[in-house]
């Protein structure tokens, strides 16, 4: 089975306003035009905004799951501790990514390409976090279990060494930036980034036998509107439009979450 796995809430949670209700529909109906998947969606919505969801799909198979309020408090963690809860089996071809993308091919030929059990994608640009989170892949097996038990054990305890390192010269790099996170663990705004930026920094190797690849931008294309300004961030998101290379258009940050949402009122 092929899956995409996201989370979608209605709240502008942490400041990052992540999961706009207007977002899903627009990911989901660009999954289905490119994709032969289910998709495992994780909301906190209304009634009337869920429907919007399930016609943007289609025939495409929806798994819709229900977050609760108190769950909104660590959204990041929930979202992959939720993964251990997923009705994955061995063999299985799973892509997490954020709602706030445009799918542009199919993403899933990543895996006839290449073995391996975790990919990652790697920015276009040099950035203090190499890593961007909003789109990564695995292979669902015995390591990459143990992989997503690592991932939430880091994220509520923090003890792997790569893990611990990387947050704390993102806090002594950025010591005034408006999104450092609180020194509990459990409170880290971008605990999952930070652990694949660990993992990458580390070589791509976790505590265990399991094969991390950077299965490249062009699966998380995402034109950095804190450095080039949103207009022109916008300007290379929109110039990419169409283009079957560029797989996953990632509107990432508050100016270009608006700006997909035009943009997908053109889409048909």
């Amino acid at each position: 089975m092929r899956y995409v796995y996201a989370v979608w809430t209605d709240e502008v949670v942490h400041g990052f306003g992540r999961g706009k209700r207007e977002h899903a529909p627009i990911m989901l109906a660009s999954l289905a035009r490119h994709c032969d998947c289910t998709a495992l969606m994780q909301y906190h919505t209304d009634e009337p905004t869920k429907q919007t969801a399930i016609d943007a799909c289609g025939d495409m198979p929806l798994i819709l799951s229900q977050m609760y309020t108190h769950e909104l408090d660590q959204l990041i963690q929930t979202k992959i501790v939720r993964l251990l809860c997923q009705p994955f089996e061995y063999g299985d071809e799973v892509f997490v990514m954020d709602v706030d993308v445009i799918v542009q091919a199919d993403i899933f030929d990543v895996f006839k390409d290449s073995d391996f059990d975790v990919g990652i994608t790697k920015r276009h640009y040099d950035y203090f976090s190499p890593i961007n989170c909003g789109v990564w892949c695995f292979r669902y097996n015995e390591r990459t279990q143990r992989f997503i038990e690592l991932y939430v054990t880091q994220m509520l305890y923090g003890t792997w060494p790569p893990y611990l390192e990387f947050t704390r010269s993102y806090d002594e790099t950025y010591p005034n930036d408006r999104y450092v996170f609180p020194a509990d663990i459990k409170k880290r705004r971008m605990s999952d980034q930070d652990f694949l930026c660990a993992v990458y920094k580390n070589g791509m190797k976790v505590p265990f036998d399991c094969k991390v690849v950077d299965i490249g931008w062009q699966y998380n294309y995402c034109p950095p509107s804190d450095l080039l300004g949103a207009d022109e961030a916008c300007r290379q998101l929109t110039a990419a439009l169409g283009d079957p290379t560029h797989k996953v258009l990632h509107f990432k940050g508050r100016p270009m979450k608006e700006a997909m949402i035009e943009i997908g009122a053109t889409l048909k």
